[in-house]
């Protein structure tokens, strides 16, 4: 018996190897769509995650400890969100107080970029939508690059109102999610304010803070039905709309159509419990995070029991 199951989870060991090399091949030969593109998917090349377990546990807990969760993570997404778009106002008022040169706009850009962990760039652009300087040295080279084609940007200088964008291939040469406020100085809009940020990094946190003994399977879909984060790192990245992966069963897609249009709700789905083969039936529930306009649809999981069946 000790033998039969060491040669099943030798098996299960290699299959994930396989899996992992396959991810790998097609990220690095998946072309990068140019920046401003909202992303339907994000190699899974750039997921750096723990490997696959498995939920099965979660069955052990109830819809009211699920929710529980669920509000926890939630709570930390939006007061993250929040903290960032209170920096970028803040950037934004000081930029209009004066007709400062290039060199002090820098600089404030710099001094409020270290206000959140989860800001990688934050970044100064004219009202012609054109990047006139930056608070990260690293990414200098993005200086003089014209950004008019982001309609996320677009609406800030139309509306002269905060957006949050949806994950975008930035001119830094990753996917992430913009926070943006207008610049007025005398009644008139001169630039934007747009922090970068990186969205894995925040709602991993959160998981950390709303599920910390890792007791369900937690993720978060915008709502065009990309997974931006999943705690299983060969789903983060993927289409629930779209992706192959989630073509085998007409629950997944009805579910993923019902968070899509639904900002709070819950329903089942049937799915691998992986690395099993074995199908299960799980419930989610799910509600909205998110700031000036953004949704992140935030979602919890557990196999249902026997039990729940009944």
């Amino acid at each position: 018996m000790m033998k039969e199951t060491g040669l099943i989870k030798g098996s299960i060991l290699l299959f994930l190897l396989l899996v992992f090399c396959m991810v790998l091949i097609s990220g690095c030969t998946e072309e990068k769509p140019a920046p401003g593109t909202h992303i339907e998917r994000i190699s899974s090349a750039r997921v750096t995650q723990t490997p696959l377990i498995s939920y099965e546990h979660s069955k052990n807990y109830s819809y009211e400890d699920a929710n529980a969760s669920g509000y926890g993570i939630i709570s930390k997404i939006n007061s993250d969100l929040l903290l960032i778009d209170e920096i970028v106002n803040k950037t934004a008022v000081t930029l209009s107080e004066d007709d400062y040169g290039i060199n002090e706009k820098s600089v404030i850009l710099a001094n409020n970029l270290g206000l959140s962990p989860y800001i990688e760039n934050i970044v100064l652009l004219d009202s012609d939508l054109i990047v006139i300087a930056v608070g990260s040295d690293k990414y200098k080279g993005v200086i003089e690059s014209n950004l008019s084609n982001q309609d996320h940007l677009v609406r800030t200088v139309q509306l002269k109102k905060p957006q949050m964008s949806l994950v975008t291939q930035t001119v830094e040469g990753f996917p992430a999610t913009l926070i943006c406020r207008p610049v007025i100085r005398n009644s008139t809009l001169t630039g934007v304010v747009s922090a970068v940020i990186n969205p894995e990094k925040i709602i991993s946190e959160a998981f950390l803070y709303g599920d910390p003994d890792n007791r369900f399977e937690n993720f978060v879909t915008q709502t065009n039905g990309l997974i931006i984060y999943d705690e299983d790192p060969l789903q983060t990245g993927r289409n629930t709309f779209t992706d192959s992966l989630y073509l085998t069963d007409p629950s997944i897609i009805n579910l993923a159509r019902n968070m899509s249009s639904e900002p709070k709700g819950n329903g089942t789905y049937k799915f691998h419990d992986m690395p099993s083969p074995e199908v299960v039936t799980k419930e989610v529930l799910w509600d909205t995070a998110g700031i000036n306009g953004g949704e992140w649809r935030v979602a919890v999981a557990r196999i249902i029991s026997d039990e729940d069946k009944d």
